[in-house]
């Protein structure tokens, strides 16, 4: 999810990743994931990381 938001005369760009996406960051163990995950971290003022939804219960 991205989202450019205008506050206070600044328009700040938040992006929203899940835990695979922080993971592919730190982890580096998929190269074209982490690429991926590495510009989402470049390109954003402001990220959201989302507690996880889903469950193997």
């Amino acid at each position: 999810m991205q989202l450019s938001k205008d506050v206070s005369g600044l328009t700040l760009n938040l992006v929203a990743i899940d835990t695979n996406d922080l993971l592919r960051y730190l982890l580096r163990d998929v190269e074209l994931q982490a690429a991926t995950a590495r510009q989402l971290f470049k390109r954003k003022d402001l990220i959201l990381i989302t507690d996880v939804v889903n469950s193997t219960d």
